[in-house]
């Protein structure tokens, strides 16, 4: 189910009960979804992808010496004598480009005023008349809760091929840390997907973005270490 948001008069609807003012001619969103303090995207999401890196630095570090340097050392050496160190660091290169990817993202989603789980904006054309409006998604009752839980999935599926090779790599050098560590992002996951069932704004998990921090962050760490044995 979809709600047509026609030109010209405002139609009512309880989004305007939950808060969500909307342009009294196009019927979209009159606000972005980005809290006030957001001022520049890319600024914003670089600081999220520059505290990320460097927790996750800091967290394999501390596994690294406190847990048994030595067997991560002969895994690490494993990995420079095939010269994979390469590979370790390509899930980085990929872990930037999908950064990157995302604040062109972001951008347009605030000029444009969309928010959460619409994907896409339609444009509703008549006969003769050019366009009487815009289409997006349902967001009241059961339809509603549909396309935000359908929206989690797809999220689900769209990060999984990453979560799970940084899980696998990881794992090689970091076994029993990398597996604690998915048990709280894939729970987290969980939370954050039922969260998104009753609310955008309870999507996030921040457990859950710790830890996969976490699992990148020993990666990174395995990389450049096997790197520089190469």
């Amino acid at each position: 189910k979809v709600e047509i948001l026609c030109k010209g008069r405002r139609k009512q609807h309880t989004h305007e009960m939950s808060g969500l003012d909307r342009d009294s001619k196009t019927g979209l969103p009159g606000k972005s979804a980005y809290p006030p303090f957001v001022k520049s995207v890319p600024q914003f999401y670089s600081t999220i992808f520059s505290i990320e890196t460097v927790v996750g630095q800091a967290f394999a570090h501390a596994v690294y010496t406190f847990g048994g340097s030595a067997a991560a050392d002969a895994k690490i050496s494993a990995i420079a004598s095939h010269g994979l160190g390469w590979m370790y660091l390509g899930m980085t290169v990929w872990r930037i480009a999908n950064f990157a990817v995302g604040v062109n993202l972001g951008i347009t989603r605030m000029a444009a005023k969309i928010h959460n789980p619409d994907q896409h904006v339609y444009k509703v054309y008549g006969s003769g008349e050019g366009s009487t409006g815009y289409v997006q998604m349902e967001t009241e009752g059961a339809m509603g809760e549909f396309n935000r839980a359908q929206r989690a999935h797809m999220t689900n599926v769209e990060s999984a091929p990453m979560r799970l090779a940084n899980f696998l790599l990881a794992s090689f050098v970091f076994p029993l840390p990398t597996f604690l560590c998915a048990c709280v992002a894939a729970a987290s996951r969980i939370s954050s997907a039922f969260g998104y069932k009753a609310s955008p704004d309870q999507r996030m998990s921040l457990p859950g973005m710790f830890a996969s921090a976490f699992i990148e962050g020993m990666v990174l760490y395995a990389g450049w270490r096997a790197v520089l044995q190469q």
